[in-house]
């Protein structure tokens, strides 16, 4: 993909937010499960995309926000509100959670037929997911979330969570969705802040 390798060329002119462009493995038709992951803050956002291949629209999110993330727009520098989000925040893209899928164009499921979507903790008789036979792509973002604690991830939105979290509750989140900011041009990073 083009982002991944826009993104990759840009990670030495942005090493002080720490970026790396990365593969947590590959799907079973040998395909791989990229993450692009910016910022040194000690809150991790965590944002996947396509867990449903048909659902096109969530890649060309992935697209906006990383261009935004990795300073790809016309002028190449990143904004202000931008920079402040990298320095408070580590935040993991996974543009094509379902590769496999994507190319064959299916619209729910992987190669082998598991909806990613029921993958993420499910026991049912002697099935137990994620597992790296029928869902490798879930099996490999959960084993690659570099120790962050997380209790809880969103497909197509924003989940943040504080590492050192104890309050009782659990830790903090912050749920950000699609919405009229991104379509209107302005993303919704600026409500983190």
């Amino acid at each position: 993909m083009k982002l991944i390798a826009d993104c990759a060329a840009k990670t030495s002119s942005l090493a002080r937010y720490d970026p790396v462009v990365e593969s947590f493995g590959k799907t079973l038709e040998g395909r791989e499960i990229e993450c692009l992951s910016i910022g040194t803050g000690d809150l991790n956002a965590w944002v996947q995309h396509r867990q449903h291949p048909g659902e096109t629209m969530a890649e060309f999110y992935a697209e906006g926000l990383c261009r935004r993330l990795f300073g790809l727009e016309a002028d190449s520098e990143l904004d202000e509100t931008t920079r402040r989000v990298l320095e408070k925040y580590r935040i993991h893209v996974v543009p094509n959670m379902c590769p496999d899928g994507s190319v064959l164009g299916h619209l729910r499921t992987n190669s082998v037929g598991a909806n990613l979507n029921r993958e993420w903790a499910t026991v049912a008789g002697d099935y137990e997911a994620p597992s790296a036979e029928r869902s490798p792509e879930v099996f490999a973002v959960l084993s690659g979330r570099c120790g962050c604690e997380l209790r809880e991830l969103l497909s197509d939105s924003l989940t943040f969570e504080s590492q050192t979290a104890t309050s009782r509750d659990g830790p903090e989140r912050l749920r950000l969705f699609l919405g009229r900011a991104w379509r209107r041009g302005r993303c919704p990073l600026a409500q983190l802040i």
